[in-house]
């Protein structure tokens, strides 16, 4: 591979490095550099076009090992011959290197066409994941035959210590953030069980090298409609199961279960050719269910990062559909030893970011909530982020008086001495001026959400006063509002 020693030093911004470090290595003289569409990692991408029409992919990674890992796993598919972009030239020490380019079809762009339109069979993307599936044993045993696993990032293998990383990614990203009430020892246990149930495949027929990113978005397709490989620099070796469970369960994609039998069906031949003996489908199940718990639990702790801690309405939207996918195995994993994590899973469909995410919404809904500021403002699991927010610290706080301190907003007494007072109906009062005319526009161009917050010192008199009136203020203009106070638990709706 030309380049790859070739350092590219000096202050220079990525484009000048990919200039720099195509001189001399592609077909003619570059004519442009121009970024592509951002990806979930830091990783940055650009086209690169030259002067005889050619085209090529330039890549920017901070991770030096994660390059090393990306260049190793590129030469050993290309050595199997199978398709992914080649390694045209590469800069270790300027974390850079130029590929092959593959064009701009994704295949999640037709996978989510027939998702949407629920028309699968003899759709092109349906014959792009039987092709991918039957192709598959070849990458993860072929590439098996050639890998120096001491390059793989960040390591060598799926072993115990990567299935426990990706379920404290889940513990912490998304249980935490959702606000989880979880048995912590318990779920320990039951996470060590599942890590025994991976660990118990080392060796074994079901372990080769896996992508670990396997799912249609990291698939793009030919004129021809030929499946090419991208994004596999976190492959190792692990077990096999894992990559077919994260194509075919990939939560955006949606595919209808008897297509996943079916898709089983073909990946199971494709696995007996690959391992040269025969595997019948109950053998093949019994091995992939935990992977399958493993990597719907580890799309969760993903979806709770993106999604609940970085407010990304990509990524809440598909929660609900990964939980509703666990709860089929909650049986399953009881009875395989993991009581805390069965019970877990019965415990999803109560979170805020699972239910919410569960609603279809054609119309519009005004979400208004009371909160303290001491436990921080209230998180949007609607897609939508935004909306209003009332700081309600500077009335007169009832809080301060013994007799108010065990009553809050919705008591008369409270009512009683906040409206005496004067300055907290002051403020609801200009909140709902602000936010009536908003709810009209939201809803005349066909919003589904908009949220009204009202916060307080405590979260329980002043901020409620606030909600109170203007969910019913609200509620008037004939729009469904849900009203929720969050330091007491209560939930209500209007309309």
């Amino acid at each position: 591979m030309r380049g790859l020693n070739n350092c590219v030093t000096g202050q220079m911004n990525d484009i000048d490095i990919l200039k720099s470090l195509a001189d001399g290595h592609v077909a003619g003289n570059v004519v442009s550099v121009n970024p592509l569409a951002a990806a979930a990692s830091s990783r940055r991408y650009y086209r690169i076009t030259c002067s005889d029409g050619t085209s090529y992919v330039g890549g920017i990674g901070k991770s030096i090992a994660e390059n090393k890992a990306f260049i190793e796993i590129a030469r050993c598919l290309e050595l199997e011959k199978i398709p992914a972009p080649r390694v045209v030239c590469a800069s270790i020490d300027a974390g850079a290197y130029i590929l092959t380019d593959l064009g701009d079809e994704n295949m999640m762009d037709v996978v989510a066409h027939a998702s949407k339109s629920g028309e699968w069979e003899h759709s092109r993307a349906l014959s792009a994941l039987e092709c991918c599936v039957a192709s598959l044993p070849a990458l993860q045993y072929g590439v098996a035959k050639h890998i120096d696993t001491s390059l793989c990032y960040p390591r060598g293998a799926m072993d115990r210590r990567s299935v426990l990383w990706d379920m404290n990614h889940f513990k912490y990203c998304f249980l935490k953030a959702a606000g989880a009430e979880i048995d912590e020892e318990g779920l320990e246990n039951d996470f060590n069980r599942l890590a025994d149930l991976i660990e118990e495949q080392a060796g074994g027929p079901f372990w080769a090298f896996i992508h670990r990113d396997c799912h249609s978005r990291n698939v793009m397709l030919a004129s021809d409609g030929t499946p090419s490989w991208i994004d596999f620099q976190g492959g190792r070796m692990g077990p096999v199961a894992y990559d077919f469970a994260s194509m075919v369960w990939h939560g955006r994609a949606a595919i209808p279960e008897y297509l996943r039998r079916r898709l089983m069906k073909i990946y199971v031949g494709a696995l007996s050719k690959a391992t040269g003996r025969e595997i019948a489908m109950e053998e093949f199940e019994s091995v992939m269910w935990p992977v399958l718990v493993l990597r719907l639990l580890q799309v969760l702790g993903a979806y709770g990062l993106r999604g609940i801690t970085e407010g990304k309405a990509a990524f809440i939207s598909p929660i609900a559909a990964v939980a509703d996918e666990l709860q089929k195995f909650r049986d399953r994993i009881a009875d395989a030893g993991m009581p805390a994590l069965a019970s877990t899973i019965d415990g999803l469909r109560f979170l805020q970011p699972v239910a919410e995410s569960r609603e279809k919404r054609s119309s519009l809904t005004v979400t208004v909530i009371s909160f303290s500021y001491k436990r921080g403002l209230p998180r949007d699991y609607s897609g939508n982020g935004g909306g209003f927010v009332f700081d309600c610290r500077y009335p007169n706080n009832p809080g301060r008086y013994a007799e108010y301190r065990h009553l809050t907003g919705r008591d008369r007494e409270v009512i009683d001495f906040l409206e005496a007072d004067g300055e907290m109906p002051a403020l609801a009062e200009k909140a709902i001026e602000m936010v009536r005319p908003a709810v009209e526009r939201y809803r005349n161009r066909g919003f589904t959400h908009l949220t009204a917050a009202f916060g307080c010192t405590g979260g329980q008199h002043r901020s409620v006063y606030g909600a109170e009136r203007m969910a019913k203020a609200i509620s008037e203009l004939g729009v469904k509002v849900k009203l929720i106070h969050r330091e007491q638990g209560i939930y209500e709706e209007f309309n």
